[in-house]
């Protein structure tokens, strides 16, 4: 063996050596270290009891969850509730995870997370506000979007509200806190075989409190305002200073007892071995809250801020109601200066058409009186002949054609008269009926002209039926109006030629 070969073997000897040191010691930090690891992260995550078995930790993990949008039977209230809750939370120094209208997928992950939340020690507190309903003697909460025909399905539809349970009791707290604002009517309940209402009573596990917003197998009512009874009354003494959980609790059932007169009476299951107080004025119980003057001033300037969103609301309101009142008030106005306009139109139409009806009356009664003293004076009808006739001299009487004819001229003339006298006093008969009216005066001038005494008769005859038919003015009066025929027309233009 050669020099060289002799402290290549002692070196390799002291590394083997050393190593199997390093692994000893290693194995001896190791064995030392993994208990105080342990305990200090025990001592994280454990709560503390006081000596008055006050329960207080450091960490406070809630989770809320409030469901209104149902496509059967929604609710008003859930989602405003959750909110109200979870706003009351973190101000008193909870870590709030909130969800609102969540689907069955949704509530699992978030209690998956809620449960790995409260593993890590503290307080935990769950609430829900939404449809639940009992199915065999367990609860399940309905989310959104849930497609249940019958009680078969309830369990793969909805979230069973065990589960949260066992959440609680796998983290090993002594501190955790279940709210169920879910015993409304069942919406599905025609489908089901049985009508249980309300949830059913669970046993709360080792250091649970368990409540109820009404008693197991009853139902509570949403409510009309923006939260349903049981969260409004537990909105109203939660924030109440060095006030034990379960002496709160008893105020919130005073309360709803009084505002739904007995009918509604909220209801808890506990297994806690400690007391539980949401609002310590001692800061050293509840380290979650505010400790420091600067968190005084951000409540401050937040019920400042919040009055501040109010009043701007109001005003809003009130901005709105006033333009509404001032638009209400122009459109009101602008009917009644329509409805003059129109009114003062209309009068001014019927004065003009009252005017014009009472010149053609003036003008008619002038050409009647005109043509009643024509006809008096002696030799009207004898030395005159209508104007563009050609009158035969046919009769035997031996008479000119012009005054056999005319006695008929007249009666024709005054039938004319009359007709057009009444179709003037009648001044809202249809266009049509008129326009027959004209044209069978037009037809009887037409043969007056050509001074025919067949033609002129038929036309008569013709203008008086259509009159007694049409019914104008007094039907009397063209009933016994007498028609003259060719030869009463020439006996009467006879004895006239005789005086």
């Amino acid at each position: 063996m050669t020099a060289r070969d002799y402290t290549d073997g002692i070196i390799l000897r002291i590394d083997k050596t050393m190593n199997s040191r390093r692994k000893k010691l290693s194995f001896i930090f190791l064995l030392l270290f993994i208990p105080i690891a342990a305990s200090i992260a025990s001592a994280d995550r454990t709560l503390k009891l006081t000596s008055g078995h006050e329960i207080v930790s450091d960490r406070r993990i809630a989770l809320i969850i409030g469901n209104s949008s149902y496509k059967t039977s929604p609710l008003k209230n859930p989602v405003n509730d959750a909110e109200d809750i979870a706003y009351e939370l973190e101000r008193l120094g909870f870590k709030v995870q909130l969800g609102r209208n969540m689907n069955k997928k949704a509530m699992f992950f978030a209690i998956r997370k809620f449960g790995i939340e409260i593993k890590q020690g503290g307080v935990g507190l769950f609430y829900y506000a939404g449809h639940g309903m009992q199915v065999n003697g367990n609860n399940f909460l309905i989310p959104i979007g849930a497609d249940i025909q019958s009680e078969e399905e309830v369990e793969y539809e909805a979230i069973d509200a065990g589960l949260v349970l066992r959440k609680m009791e796998a983290a090993g707290n002594p501190m955790n806190i279940v709210i169920l604002d879910a015993c409304r009517d069942n919406p599905f309940a025609r489908s089901f075989r049985s009508a249980q209402k309300g949830l059913a009573q669970m046993d709360a596990p080792s250091g649970t409190l368990i409540v109820y917003a009404t008693a197991p197998g009853s139902v509570a009512a949403d409510g009309t305002g923006r939260n349903g009874i049981f969260t409004r009354n537990f909105l109203g003494h939660v924030r109440d200073p060095d006030l034990e959980i379960g002496q709160m609790l008893k105020r919130v059932r005073a309360g709803v007892q009084n505002d739904t007169d007995g009918q509604q009476v909220p209801w808890e299951s506990s297994s806690l071995v400690g007391d539980f107080y949401f609002a310590k004025t001692n800061s050293e119980t509840l380290p979650g809250k505010s400790r420091s003057a600067n968190n005084d001033l951000l409540d401050r300037e937040r019920q400042r801020l919040d009055e501040e969103k109010r009043e701007l609301a109001e005003e809003k309101i009130r901005f709105q109601n006033e333009k509404r009142r001032q638009e209400e008030t122009r459109l009101a106005a602008e009917r009644r200066q329509f409805e003059e306009d129109k009114r003062r139109f209309e009068d001014q139409q019927r004065e003009t058409e009252r005017m014009a009806l009472a010149e053609e009356k003036r003008r008619l009664v002038e050409e009647r009186r005109r043509l009643q003293v024509a006809r008096a004076e002696p030799g009207y009808f004898s030395t005159r002949s209508p104007q563009g006739a050609s009158w035969r001299s046919d009769h035997p009487r031996g008479l000119p054609g012009y005054q056999k004819y005319a006695p008929m001229l007249k009666n024709a003339k005054e039938l004319i008269a009359l007709v057009q006298q009444d179709l003037a006093a009648n001044a809202g008969l249809p266009e049509t009926v008129v326009k027959e009216f004209q044209d069978a005066i037009a037809q009887l001038k037409s043969a007056t002209i050509k001074a025919h005494f067949k033609s002129t008769h038929d036309g008569m005859q013709t203008l008086k039926k259509l009159a007694l038919d049409r019914q104008l003015g007094d039907t009397a009066i063209y009933r016994d109006f007498a028609i003259l025929t060719a030869d009463q027309s020439i006996e009467i233009a006879r004895q006239q030629n005789r005086r």
